[in-house]
């Protein structure tokens, strides 16, 4: 309502419109940067219409926030944040599984049948709707909706088993691996000064590998210990039980090395 009001003499603006003036106050570079994130997204697919809103809100969920906009959730300890992820977004650190994007382009109602008792069903109006008689008379319209049951049932069950068990796991073990990357990157690897001396010592866990469970690493990076929890049992992962190994690679330099987690977690 504020926003209305003060607003209704002008040019209308929307109320994410009026907020991102508080994120350009904070961040000058915001705008541009936003802009050139928009026009690349927009790119990606036919029809993609993604605005100012949807990278708002967007970086409202990767903050642990309400995705809500409103003026006291940007303040600028927010919009420092907001631009120490997009730093690391764009130098490729992130701590967050990347997942590959599938569009798919297809007919409304295109995994139920074509036709109903002699009615269109495949991208028609009816494909928003319950298109059959089921009856104990109708035995056609009865064994179509057992089929399609059976099948939404079976998607059902690997769509749990893919989130539940695959997924959560898997993120977990990304991110473990972006704690190994930067213990050796950042602390390990930093330590070495005598070229000579300190190639032998890598090339002698070259086959062995540097192991150190997750605590540890954590702790020499400074990071959250919270990040690591059985999705299922809402329980703290066995940080100390938890192992990271790494496995330098010739020639020797700080990104050359192969990592390996394992991960004791529940799973």
């Amino acid at each position: 309502d504020v926003f209305v009001r003060i607003n209704a003499g002008g040019t209308v603006l929307s109320k994410s419109d009026l907020l991102f003036s508080t994120i350009v106050s904070h961040w000058n570079e915001a705008r541009d940067k936003i802009d050139k994130l928009l026009s690349e997204i927009n790119k990606m697919g036919e029809g993609f219409k993604f605005n100012n809103d949807f990278i708002m809100r967007t970086c409202l969920y990767l903050l642990d926030m309400s995705v809500s906009l409103k003026v006291e959730t940007f303040k600028e300890d927010s919009i420092t944040k907001i631009k120490e992820i997009q730093s690391r977004a764009r130098s490729g650190i992130t701590e967050r599984a990347i997942w590959p994007m599938i569009i798919l382009k297809s007919k409304k109602g295109w995994t139920g049948p074509k036709l109903v008792d002699g009615k269109m069903m495949e991208n028609s109006f009816r494909a928003h709707q319950v298109p059959l008689a089921i009856s104990r008379d109708n035995k056609k319209n009865l064994k179509l909706a057992i089929i399609f049951f059976g099948i939404a049932l079976a998607l059902f069950i690997v769509n749990k088993i893919v989130n539940y068990e695959g997924g959560p796991k898997k993120q977990l073990e990304n991110l473990m691996e972006y704690v190994g990357k930067t213990y050796y990157e950042q602390v390990f690897y930093h330590d070495f000064n005598d070229k000579d001396n300190d190639y032998a010592i890598l090339k002698s866990f070259e086959k062995e590998g540097i192991s150190i469970d997750l605590d540890t690493a954590m702790y020499n990076i400074g990071y959250e210990t919270d990040k690591f929890v059985n999705h299922k049992t809402n329980q703290q992962c066995d940080l100390k039980n938890s192992y990271i190994y790494i496995y330098p690679k010739s020639p020797y330099g700080m990104k050359d090395y192969k990592i390996d987690v394992n991960l004791s977690c529940g799973y």
